[in-house]
């Protein structure tokens, strides 16, 4: 008996199944206002709600490189149809002091980030905006601002 091949069949070259590579990010942002405020690094995204449907229409979030985790305002509860019931409440001590916010029992929830998904925490207060923090936005990209010219810069690791 011959170890080789019968000729024409030949073993697959690899039993792993083939992954695409993940979407490549780098893009330079001019910072937003939101109404007639102040200019801030704002970051547009799709996030999907429990049952996994995109949430319409897209959010704006702040980069926030002094938020430990991403921060959403009480009113995108409603959005996602979260009830406070569905959280644990938690003390945080933020710029402005103590207070409290609501973690979602659920976890956490796919955002899309210019093709890229990111699983935000599912925290909830009296944020007037999204803040985007460092344990899950900035955990998948390197962000850099250059505040003299109003532009920040996001890149995926």
């Amino acid at each position: 008996m011959s170890s080789k091949s019968p000729k024409g069949i030949q073993p697959p070259a690899s039993s792993k199944p083939v992954v695409a590579p993940a979407p490549s990010v780098n893009r330079t942002i001019l910072y937003k206002a939101v109404a007639s405020g102040d200019l801030r690094p704002m970051v547009t995204f799709t996030l999907k709600d429990p049952q996994g449907s995109p949430v319409v229409p897209p959010f704006f979030g702040i980069a926030d490189s002094g938020a430990d985790g991403s921060m959403f305002p009480m009113a995108v509860m409603d959005d996602l149809g979260i009830t406070q019931a569905d959280c644990e409440e938690r003390g945080q001590l933020g710029a402005d002091g103590a207070g409290k916010y609501y973690a979602w029992n659920g976890g956490k929830l796919s955002a899309n980030f210019y093709g890229v998904t990111v699983d935000l925490n599912m925290h909830f207060s009296r944020t007037p905006f999204i803040l985007l923090g460092r344990s899950d936005f900035f955990a998948m990209f390197k962000v850099s601002f250059n505040q003299r010219s109003l532009r920040f810069t996001i890149q995926n690791y």
